[in-house]
């Protein structure tokens, strides 16, 4: 079985972590507005990258006749910290999502 990614995956996973250094560049040295609104953008594209990861998890769990609870319970986990991340200041929620 060949576990590796397939050349589109690999090409879209170096975009994925592009955006996230861009971002956290802009929040680093951009002042005032621009700080605020990269720090915004790298904060909402953690919370979907986290639902993405949930997501893995859930199709894992469906992938069996008879998962096992706690694919079903971290096929929801990183959603429900994402969204509450969103629903804080961009800096408290940069910090409140370790796994990204």
């Amino acid at each position: 079985m060949n576990l590796a990614p397939s050349a589109a995956a690999a090409r879209l996973g170096y975009v994925a972590v592009i955006l996230f250094v861009a971002a956290a560049a802009l929040a680093w040295l951009g002042g005032g507005d621009t700080h605020a609104l990269a720090l915004r953008a790298l904060v909402a594209y953690a919370a979907v990258v986290a639902s993405f990861i949930g997501a893995i998890h859930r199709g894992l769990g469906f992938a069996h006749a008879e998962p096992r609870a706690s694919l079903s319970l971290w096929g929801v986990v990183p959603s429900i910290v994402a969204w509450g991340s969103l629903l804080v200041a961009p800096a408290p929620a940069s910090r409140s999502m370790p796994f990204c």
